[in-house]
């Protein structure tokens, strides 16, 4: 399934809904994304739900958005993941990059639940 992604604003808040396998092709076109909305100022909320497939990549690119949130003060949150993501981020230790939606800061800002 090709990679993409849609984002949903609202009250300084950015959506971000990842959609298909996110790879090495799928990188430069999501780091080219969130690129614009960090230029915005704006906190991010990573939409993990529609994810097929992630490699070492796409597992980068969101340790680095990750990084980059914390560096700048900006809030970045991952929600959604399928149970095999899951899987795979408690594997390579990144389990931590996962907010349950209950937890989320972020959510509330639009009112509703996962897509």
């Amino acid at each position: 399934m090709i990679f993409s992604v849609s984002v949903e604003r609202g009250n300084g808040v950015a959506r971000l809904f990842l959609r298909g396998e996110m790879d090495l092709a799928a990188a430069g076109p999501f780091r080219d994304e969130v690129s614009v909305l960090e230029g915005e100022g704006v906190n991010l909320l990573v939409d993990l739900n529609g994810i097929t497939f992630i490699d070492s990549s796409g597992l980068h690119e969101l340790v680095a958005l990750h990084d980059r949130g914390l560096k700048s003060g900006r809030t970045v949150e991952f929600i959604g993941p399928p149970e095999r993501l899951v899987k795979l981020f408690e594997l390579t230790r990144i389990s931590y990059l996962i907010t349950r939606e209950q937890d989320s800061r972020l959510l509330a800002c639009f009112g509703t639940g996962l897509a």
